[in-house]
């Protein structure tokens, strides 16, 4: 489980722009979830390899990178793997407004991978696997209030209270257990099919309430007014847990001194079962003024919610077709590792689905709040090629080094969602990955000893910011939102993510 919190310090200049920030909750939701297809990491020796092994050489990972290579074992075998430190440091360069910068880290420790490989003496051309893997497990909170003075409002003279609270909660967990079998149809020649239960739950909620009044009573005098406070809040929540079905099927191809491979994924087989569907939203705006022209802009509080057989929960995954070529470079001295892997494009559809209710009141004054679909989110994906290499040393009788580097590109980073580009989405940092592993297999009576590092380097450039403090306003109609200016393509994002890693294999039997 990872978590991050976020802190501001206090200087009054840093509070006035990052209190405006919470009246838009986008910057923080995709920082919690993944959006790129190979972050996964198994922890053995596929991982120091960075998972260039759909070729062969996937060890107790071959129930996920390619079926046919289960094949490979020549003993029977169990397999536990986990993350010993995992750390990741996030810095968004003007993601608030021009100098205007938000930083943030998570550390944890994840159990990854267990897995129980099985080669029957009776049929040595029949291997069987089942495996459980941690696909994500993520954990991210923020608690954040502030009380400052600021000028925003324009027909009020001197500067305003403002008090913000801001909450947000995101945890989206995808645990995988799996079943693999492979047969030998010649010495060379193997194939090999998987299935995966996948259980998916996601729980979501963030809230925002903004107050802003005048600190002098006089400043209410002076337009001729009671006293009064502007406001700004909105809130939402939606939760799901859904199980689908996964297969793979794959083909091996191995001879002295190479070897070759084929793994299709098909799309999730989804909505087997779905439990604890909720989604609800709230907003509310109240005494906001035009900056222009002064005049009122219409009040408006709008509450709606939906749960279990009114909330339609949907997900889809891509057909995707993996191939890899391994080659010793010297005879069972050093071997080299290569994987490509084309993801097809997901159609943008409706991944959490609920109507509004009947009764869902808005004045048809206020045109810039969205009421059509009011529960709905969307998602979808770009097709995305991956590649992947690695290197395996065999330096001592018993003692081996694996390296690797692939590439993991985000798959909203371009995506077009057509007739859904005015709905909401999860929305926030789009980056692309860059994985660099290594490590080192010690071979003990028969067992394995894995011990590695990762090191992952993520970048996004002028990428629109999350919200422009810089100049803000009381409303900007550009926007549709109170409290702040207009958005510019001037953030750049880096990620850096630290792991060291530890596993063991332990095999027994065999022919």
């Amino acid at each position: 489980m990872h978590q991050i919190q976020k802190n501001m310090h206090q200087p009054k200049f840093l509070n006035k722009f990052l209190f405006i920030l919470f009246v838009n909750f986008l910057p923080l939701v995709t920082w919690s979830q993944d959006n790129n297809y190979w972050t996964r990491s198994f922890n053995e020796e596929s991982s120091l390899l960075s998972g260039s092994v759909v070729g062969g050489g996937a060890g107790p990972s071959a129930i996920y990178y390619n079926p046919a290579s289960i094949s490979e074992i020549s003993k029977s075998s169990f397999s536990i793997n986990a993350s010993l430190f995992a750390f990741n440091f996030l810095n968004a360069n003007n993601a608030l407004g021009d100098s205007i910068h938000l930083d943030g880290y998570h550390g944890g420790v994840t159990p990854r991978f267990i897995s129980y490989m099985y080669q029957p003496k009776k049929h040595p051309r029949l291997s069987f696997e089942a495996a459980y893997l941690s696909t994500s497990n993520y954990e991210l909170n923020i608690t954040q209030n502030a009380d400052i003075k600021l000028n925003v409002i324009n027909r009020l003279n001197g500067d305003e209270r403002y008090l913000s609270t801001f909450n947000y909660h995101y945890k989206y967990t995808d645990d995988w257990v799996g079943v693999g079998t492979s047969f030998k149809i010649t010495p060379h020649v193997y194939l090999g099919s998987s299935m995966f239960l996948s259980l998916r739950v996601m729980n979501y909620s963030r809230s925002i309430d903004n107050q802003a009044y005048a600190i002098d009573s006089s400043a209410y005098s002076a337009i001729g007014s009671e006293a009064y406070a502007a406001q700004f809040s909105s809130s939402a929540n939606a939760s799901y847990y859904d199980y689908g079905l996964i297969f793979k099927g794959g083909a091996l191809y191995h001879n002295n001194r190479f070897s070759f491979g084929v793994n299709i994924t098909a799309p999730i087989i989804d909505g087997l079962y779905t439990g604890g569907e909720y989604s609800s939203r709230k907003r509310l705006q109240n005494n906001i003024f035009d900056p222009a022209s002064g005049l009122s802009i219409p009040d408006y509080f709008i509450v709606d919610s939906k749960t279990y057989d009114d909330v339609e929960i949907k997900t889809k995954t891509p057909l995707a077709i993996a191939t890899g070529l391994n080659y010793e470079l010297k005879p069972k001295k050093l071997i080299l590792y290569s994987t490509f892997e084309y993801f097809f494009k997901v159609k943008p559809y409706k991944s959490i689905q609920a109507n509004e209710s009947n009764f869902l009141l808005i004045d048809p004054n206020v045109e810039t709040v969205p009421s059509d679909e009011y529960l709905t989110y969307v998602a979808g994906a770009s097709a995305i090629l991956n590649g992947a290499i690695g290197i395996q040393w065999n330096i001592a009788e018993h003692l081996i080094f694996y390296a690797g580097y692939r590439t993991d590109f985000n798959y909203v980073k371009h995506l077009d969602y057509g007739h859904y580009a005015k709905k909401q989405s999860l929305q926030g940092f789009v980056l692309d990955y860059y994985h660099l592993t290594g490590g080192l297999v010690w071979q003990l009576r028969g067992n394995n000893l894995i011990t590695g590092f990762q090191y992952t380097r993520g970048s996004s450039f002028s990428q629109e910011q999350f919200i422009n403090v810089s100049n803000p306003v009381e409303y900007n109609y550009k926007e549709n939102a109170a409290l702040q200016g207009d958005r510019e393509n001037s953030m750049n994002t880096f990620a850096n993510y630290i792991a060291i890693y530890f596993g063991a294999t332990f095999k027994f039997g065999g022919n």
